[in-house]
């Protein structure tokens, strides 16, 4: 079995079965150390080494090296004294075993897919995946007033960036009872409330204020500042 076999009958297995991400990173470095090693049927590694090589904490690094063991992909022998290497063996899959998977699924992704997602349907009770579509759960992300900021640029609006963030996050980013699906059509609505409120005005005389300290504005004729400027100079 080659390099490539057991690499694509690794993406089978992981299109058949859960295994986390830290489980299939383990299972490409000890496969790519196996590779260094020429095939040898056992190969070491301490724990410290493999953890720091796939950037995890040597406890998560242990839940996934037991994951694989579970799963039927690797076997090792834990040395007894803390620190020294531990012993590796990749379990490999004879292209009958690999044959076994397609035959399941009759080498179809299609019929991969469709797998996935009966098997999203009994998860989330819904019955409205379209046939042949692997479908993706989106989870909202908040945005960051930087994005914000880039978004209100692009459009040209006046909206505050900050004054947007801080509102809908003391809500939660919620709108009325529902979650946020989605920001930048928030800040379009926001531009047009923007629009609608115009001018300021005075409510009980309904004249145009001042949009700065609500003073009333006057327009004043060129005659009041005539007189104005006369008596500013003596002249009258």
């Amino acid at each position: 079995m080659t390099y490539l076999d057991i690499l694509n009958y690794f993406y089978d297995f992981c299109e058949c079965n859960t295994v986390s991400a830290n489980a299939q990173l383990l299972f490409y470095t000890l496969l790519g150390i196996n590779n260094k090693c020429a095939w040898e049927e056992w190969f070491s590694r301490t724990n410290i080494s493999l953890s720091t090589r796939m950037g995890i904490s040597e406890k998560a690094f242990i839940r996934a090296r037991n994951e694989l063991k579970q799963l039927g992909l690797i076997d090792f022998i834990s040395s007894k004294k803390r620190g020294t290497c531990t012993k590796y063996r990749i379990l490999y899959r004879t292209k009958d075993s690999t044959k076994e998977v397609q035959k399941k699924y009759k080498g179809s992704t299609k019929k991969v897919q469709k797998a996935d997602i009966n098997r999203y349907k009994t998860e989330t009770n819904k019955k409205d995946i379209p046939e042949g579509i692997s479908q993706k759960i989106t989870r909202f992300v908040p945005p960051t007033v930087e994005e914000v900021r880039a978004y209100c640029e692009e459009r040209h609006n006046d909206v505050d960036p900050e004054k947007f963030v801080a509102f809908y996050d003391s809500k939660g980013w919620m709108i009325g009872k529902n979650k946020m699906k989605s920001w930048k059509s928030a800040v379009i609505t926001w531009e047009g409330r923007g629009k609608k409120a115009g001018p300021q005005s005075n409510n009980l005389t309904g004249r145009r204020t001042n949009a700065w300290n609500n003073f009333e504005q006057r327009d004043y004729g060129q005659g009041f500042y005539d007189n104005l400027e006369g008596r500013l100079t003596g002249s009258r």
